[in-house]
Order: structure tokens, then sequence, then C-alpha cells
């Protein structure tokens, strides 16, 4: 790429009658960026050719003038309430991954933090907790759509790309919130950007659940919020995780009343103060000769298993796609495709794998000769 060369940079520049100032400034911009491992990108036209995406398209999103995004709701792990989820348009979907790809996934995350990051699993974070006694557990309250596009401007300044450039990249990864019922976020009065009038909005954009940029985004909005919590936990000799919005701390010492009020009472203002809320209902202090339970994993004095609850799950879907066929077993616990099951059960048995490979070994083979016998009929009748 001719930016790998400054000198033929500038010469290529000067060349098409851009002013040397700025070409200084890009090439100073470039600099920063590579020295991070992260891509160059100058403007939102630089991004589209980079990409190969259509600048006009990438344009109305910007302005918020298009909402590229197919929303349907999902059954939380509970069963009962219903998740959002947000899902972009092939266009958007490939714009966001190469984003990830080449800038997000290059920045490091907290050490605490498990999910939505490669070499990390739902495994790897119980096994910090094995040999505790107790646990305390924490949820964030609608974790991704607490991190409106202002906090996101702001990771892209902090990684070291220019303002505008932060906003646009900004709103590529957000969703705008004029266009959901769900979720309003009126934006404050700015008179920042009066060069492009076009890119002023009344509203602001939030992380929808559902693109691939935005597991990564969280996790690096939040990092201040592990940075604090890990302290937290290191003070009172306890182990600290957090895996999406699921926090929690684990003691292998003794359990008084006292350090849980004051744990509770810290973790409640450490992470109101880095901009997120708790989801009071779901605090949970389990204590000594108690099941411990992280993530569907069970902790023991010396290892992990999978909780009985993963284990029926995996039974019960393997038993009725054996008996019933997986096209007729995925209709009837109502999932929205046949594609969407099978991801589920892969999800299932990859996680269990990770966590009891013994156990996890026949069921794969199980499963294999499942859909072995039922792929023709599934790829020829979708779900109605």
């Amino acid at each position: 790429m001719i930016y790998d060369s400054p000198h033929l940079y500038r010469l290529q520049g000067l060349e098409l009658g851009i002013p040397g100032t700025v070409l200084d400034n890009a090439i100073r911009q470039i600099a920063v960026l590579r020295g991070a491992n992260l891509a160059p990108i100058l403007t939102l036209g630089h991004l589209a050719r980079r990409i190969g995406a259509p600048h006009g398209y990438l344009r109305a999103i910007i302005e918020r003038r298009i909402d590229p995004y197919e929303q349907f709701s999902r059954k939380r792990r509970d069963g009962h309430r219903m998740r959002i989820i947000s899902a972009p348009t092939p266009v958007l979907m490939s714009v966001q991954r190469w984003i990830l790809q080449n800038i997000l996934s290059r920045v490091d995350v907290h050490h605490a933090s498990f999910a939505y990051t490669r070499g990390r699993s739902v495994a790897a974070c119980a096994r910090r907790h094995v040999g505790a006694r107790f646990l305390l557990k924490f949820d964030l309250h609608n974790f991704f759509e607490s991190i409106n596009e202002l906090r996101v401007y702001s990771l892209y300044r902090g990684l070291g790309y220019a303002p505008l450039v932060s906003l646009e990249l900004s709103r590529l990864c957000t969703r705008g919130s004029a266009f959901t019922s769900h979720r309003s976020i009126l934006a404050p009065p700015n008179d920042k950007y009066v060069v492009v009038d076009e890119y002023r909005s009344k509203w602001l954009g939030f992380v929808p659940q559902g693109s691939p940029t935005s597991g990564a985004i969280a996790n690096l909005v939040a990092r201040q919020l592990d940075n604090e919590l890990q302290q937290l936990a290191e003070e009172n000799r306890l182990s600290y995780t957090r895996y999406a919005d699921d926090m929690m701390f684990s003691g292998a010492g003794e359990l008084s009343r006292s350090l849980c009020r004051d744990i509770v009472r810290k973790v409640r203002g450490i992470t109101s103060d880095n901009g997120f809320q708790l989801h009071e209902k779901k605090t949970r202090i389990v204590s000594p000769g108690a099941r411990l339970v992280v993530l569907g994993v069970v902790l023991g004095t010396d290892g992990i298993s999978l909780s009985r609850e993963i284990k029926q799950r995996i039974e019960r879907h393997l038993y009725g796609a054996e008996r019933f066929h997986v096209h007729n077993h995925a209709n009837h616990f109502n999932f929205t495709s046949v594609i969407g099951f099978i991801n589920h059960i892969r999800g299932l048995l990859d996680f269990a794998h990770d966590v009891d490979p013994v156990y996890a070994a026949p069921r794969r083979e199980r499963w294999n000769l499942v859909m072995a016998r039922d792929a023709a009929s599934f790829l020829r009748e979708p779900i109605t």
C-alpha cells in the first residue's frame, strides 16, 4: 500500500494537489495507528475503499438516514423474558467484521474479562474460582445498550483515531436509538461537527446486541470497571471475573455479613461510577456449603464439572433430535430456523467439551450421526 512509505505517500499526495500540511497530519496519524498495530483510517472514503463497501451506504448509516438492522427477540437463559437482538444487514455485517478484525481485536482486554475474546472461555472463567468457599454474583443491567455512541467515540479517540473518523466508526458500530421503541437516548447539545452538518442527530446510538463488534467494544469500554473491581477483589483476598454482564467474586476464607455488605455497596458504587447499572434482583450471595456454580459450571475442590442443568439440556435435545428428527425437534422448541438450532447444539457441545471432554465425546458422535441422517431433509424443509 502507498502509505507503507511516507515518502511515496507524500509524493503522490502532492501530485494530486493535496496541501503539504494535510499530508503531514495524515503521515503522523498513520504512524500513530500503525505503531499501535491498528489499521490506519484517515477518512470515510478511505475506509470504504479498504473494505470494499459503498461509500454512499456508509454515509447514510453515519447520518442516521437508514437503520441497517433486523430486530428480533430471543428467549433469555431463564426461558421467560425476551432479549432484543439487532442483527446488521449483510453489508454492514462485513464492515463490522473488518473493524473487529483490524482494529478492536488488536487491543488487549482486561485479564479478568473472559467473553468475546479468542482463547478465553466459560471454562477458563470458572477455573479462576476453583477452591472457593463462597461466591458473590452480580449482573449488569442492559450491558450493551447502556453503552452509547459517545462512549464508543471516546474509545476510538483513545486508540488514536482522529475526531471525525472516531465519530464515523462509532456510528458504524452503534444503532440509532431513533429507530427503536425500546431504547431512546437524547443527544446532548454539540457544536463540534459543524463542518459536517449532516452528521447532527437529535438521538444517540447505542451498542446493539447482535453485532460482531459489540462484544469487543463492551469489553474495551469496561476496562476501567474491571480495573477497579479487580483492585477491590485484591484488597479483600477475593478472585474477580467478568463474563459479558456476569460479574463474580469468590473467596476461600471466612464469609461475614459485614464483608458481603461492604462488597455489594462498593460494587454498586464502582459500577455506577463507570456508567453501568447493577441488576439488583440478580445479586446473589452463595454461602459456604452450598453448590457453587459459575455460568453453568460446578466448582469442585480441585476442578470443574458440568452442571446437571446443562447435561439435561444436552440430553433432551439429543434425544428429541434422534427420535423426532432435527427439523421437527427444532420446530417443537420454537427455534426460528433449523440452522439456529444446529448452532445452539454445537455451542452446547463445544462448551461441554471445554469443561468435560470425556462426557462430550460420545454426545458429539450421537449428534454427528443425527446430522448425517437428517441433513438432506432439513435443508429441503424450512421451519414455517
